[in-house]
């Protein structure tokens, strides 16, 4: 009868054992999958983004603070505010009319394309986080 239990024991803590490493490799699947949604691919015929950016709004404030992009070509942008802790609740994109919310742990697209080159500020609702767009020829 121990015997059994032991081997019943063995048994379980196998299955145990085999089905969290299923769901951490699950995990880091769904992890890689997640990192390349990041990354748009190259712009299609009709027009779409050439890469997406993600900007988090942290306790730190915008990151990255500093985004890089050329002229004339389709941006994606991914705002993702992850703190309750600052005034990031919105941002701002006043030279191209942008007000939009930020709900916590929710993605918000905004897509643009830049006809000019140079800086352009991106701010929180209260203008006290700051980032910018360094718009380049293309």
């Amino acid at each position: 009868m121990t015997r059994m239990r032991f081997f019943s024991a063995l048994a379980l803590s196998a299955v145990l054992t085999l089905g969290t490493g299923a769901q951490a490799a699950t995990q880091a699947g769904k992890a890689d999958k997640a990192g390349k949604a990041d990354k748009s691919d190259k712009a299609d015929k009709a027009g779409k983004a050439e890469k997406g950016i993600t900007v988090k709004v942290t306790d730190s404030g915008f990151e990255p603070a500093t985004i890089t992009v050329k002229k004339d070509k389709p941006v994606h942008l991914v705002f993702l505010r992850t703190s309750q802790t600052t005034c990031g609740t919105e941002v701002l994109i006043p030279d191209q009319h942008i007000q939009k919310s930020l709900p916590l742990n929710k993605p918000v697209a905004v897509d643009l394309t830049f006809k000019k080159a140079g800086d352009v500020e991106f701010t929180c609702g209260q203008k006290m986080l700051k980032g910018s767009i360094v718009v380049q020829q293309s």
